[in-house]
């Protein structure tokens, strides 16, 4: 069995059951993986049987030495490897000795990704240099706000999802139903960005149509602008999509919120709900466990009142419009 051509089978039967996360991890270990192999000559060689430890020792040299991949980044190609190798085996009715048994397919440990309030206060007095870092940082402090929204949430939220003072929506990830209610520096972004001739709320999708292309290039766009963000504040600030959320339940630990209100309100799926009531209860209780949060912050620093390039301030009480006018533009790169 060539291996490659049922590697390709594997992703396009992903992408026909809407799998399509997977189907981009699929893509891109294949696409690393026969850079490899045509380094080695031998891309319309592989077969099953070819799948051996020193190939993929070799490849795991090749991700170190040549690509200066990460540990981790190395062992999320493996798994990706060894899911299909697994999976071509048993179609095939093959036994082989396991190949992957001493190819590190673990997690290391990362940097800790949560900032501080200190921090987070640093990154949201930033004056960006552009609207598209000023887009991103709002997009950030959007993210915080709305209990550590994820970046794909924030990018498919559209005008149905808020009703009566509140963002309702399904997470992407976990499909488990969240409500938050809108603070108004949320509603200061909201009314900042908010397009008029589109379902969508924030200028990520154009038009009413979800283009994979668009959302991941929005993505890629959104983590260059806050790495630039992490590094003008200090050099040693890394921030990337993950951080405001990470950022929101660590403080609300410290908070002493209790985990199971942390769980519920990022829309973890390892909490039970037992009833609608309990959720509205969670809720209620979610919704003061915000706005402590940005009670926290407001109350540790009086913050100076600082005007910026775009009309918008920031101080004790967070975003406040100076203008009646929007802010219209396509998320494209800029730096």
């Amino acid at each position: 069995m060539n291996f490659i051509d049922f590697f390709k089978i594997e992703i396009a039967k992903k992408e026909q059951l809407g799998k399509k996360k997977t189907a981009t991890n699929y893509k891109s270990t294949l696409k690393s993986f026969t850079e490899f192999l045509r380094l080695k000559k031998q891309i319309n060689k592989i077969e099953l049987n070819q799948i051996t430890y020193e190939l993929l020792s070799d490849y795991e040299i090749y991700l170190t030495n040549e690509r200066n991949i990460s540990r981790n980044s190395s062992s999320f190609y493996f798994r990706q490897i060894r899911a299909v190798y697994k999976r071509a085996c048993a179609e095939s009715e093959t036994y082989t000795a396991d190949p992957f048994r001493k190819i590190y397919t673990g997690v290391d440990k990362t940097i800790k990704r949560a900032l501080d309030l200190e921090t987070l206060r640093k990154v949201i007095e930033f004056l960006p240099k552009n609207k598209h870092l000023e887009f991103s940082k709002d997009i950030f402090i959007f993210c915080f706000f709305a209990r550590g929204m994820s970046f794909i949430d924030f990018a498919k939220l559209k005008k149905q999802n808020i009703s009566n003072g509140r963002i309702n929506y399904y997470r992407s990830k976990t499909q488990r139903f969240i409500s938050i209610k809108i603070e108004p520096p949320m509603q200061a972004i909201i009314n900042k960005y908010q397009q008029k001739d589109t379902d969508y709320i924030f200028p990520i999708f154009q038009g009413n149509i979800q283009e994979e292309r668009i959302y991941n290039n929005a993505l890629r766009l959104y983590n260059l602008h806050l790495n630039q963000i992490g590094k003008a504040i200090r050099k040693d600030i890394h921030l990337t999509s993950y951080v405001a959320r990470h950022s929101w339940a660590t403080i609300a630990r410290a908070e002493n919120v209790p985990i199971e209100i942390i769980s519920e309100s990022l829309g973890h799926s390892n909490q039970q709900t037992t009833s609608i009531y309990i959720k509205s209860l969670n809720n209620i209780v979610a919704d003061s466990a915000n706005k402590k949060i940005i009670n926290k912050l407001k109350k540790e620093k009086k913050l100076k009142k600082n005007n910026t390039n775009y009309a918008y301030c920031f101080y004790q009480d967070f975003y406040i419009s100076t203008r009646e006018e929007q802010i219209d533009f396509t998320y494209t790169l800029e730096y």
